[in-house]
């Protein structure tokens, strides 16, 4: 029995699922927008780049590309305009320019298009969780005109849609992570500060600064140095210079 062949114009069911697992595993929100990039170049029918643009306060900007020609693509729109900067900014949350020869939305990126790169189909999603601000833009090229049919347009939001879930979850846990670490070393340093204070009779201030100046001359990071001193009461650079002293004085 021969198994059944996937319409070259659908998008295989069965594996966003997986997909959508393996992003929220990710170690990094980059790893997790470059393993969606490549997915849609492997199974979106037409797709031969892609690309996740991201807003920064200093402008969109390419977060992951499957190749220089996404991101020359996405420089373009960038500098004179496109789907994947309106896809961020604008009420609908997708944006498809279905053949650059004749696109009158985009008309500068368009001819720039046209002129510098093989791209002729472009398909924007947005990626974004209920009203918050917008994760990225998921940006799909092709070299045909009318290469996203309207089945792969609603599927490939519909995966965008939840791949935005995945990567929130993924930012929430990193931020809650990192903010973890930084209690703990907080809890460290503060510790620390309070050792300092109470064998060198100074000030929260002085001790800070102490602790502080020990890191730019040792080169190490604060919570290091605040595990040193839990562990034996001084700043390396305290010993040093008393090892200097005693040298120097025999």
């Amino acid at each position: 029995m021969t198994s059944p062949t996937v319409p070259e114009d659908t998008i295989q069911a069965a594996a966003p699922t997986e997909l959508l697992r393996s992003l929220a595993a990710q170690p990094t929100l980059d790893e997790a927008m470059r393993r969606l990039a490549d997915y849609t170049v492997e199974h979106v029918p037409g797709v031969v780049a892609a690309g996740l643009t991201v807003p920064t306060s200093a402008g969109p900007t390419t977060r992951a590309a499957t190749m220089s020609l996404a991101d020359t693509i996405d420089a373009l729109q960038y500098t004179l305009g496109g789907p994947c900067v309106t896809a961020l900014i604008e009420r609908h949350a997708v944006q498809h320019a279905d053949d650059l020869n004749t696109d009158h939305r985009w008309p500068q990126f368009a001819a720039a298009a046209v002129a510098h790169t093989p791209i002729r189909s472009v398909l924007s999603c947005r990626l974004a969780v209920d009203h918050q601000p917008p994760i990225a833009s998921l940006n799909l090229y092709a070299t045909k005109s009318q290469a996203f049919a309207s089945d792969i347009v609603r599927q490939t939001a519909d995966l965008a849609g939840q791949a935005a879930i995945a990567l929130a979850y993924l930012t929430e846990r990193q931020t809650r992570l990192q903010l973890e670490v930084a209690l703990r070393s907080n809890r460290r340093i503060a510790a620390a500060v309070g050792v300092l204070m109470a064998r060198h009779q100074l000030t929260q201030h002085q001790a800070f600064q102490r602790l502080w100046q020990a890191s730019q001359h040792t080169n190490r990071k604060l919570r290091d140095l605040a595990d040193d001193i839990l562990e034996t009461g001084e700043l390396p650079a305290v010993r040093l210079s008393r090892r200097r002293t005693r040298a120097q004085a025999s």
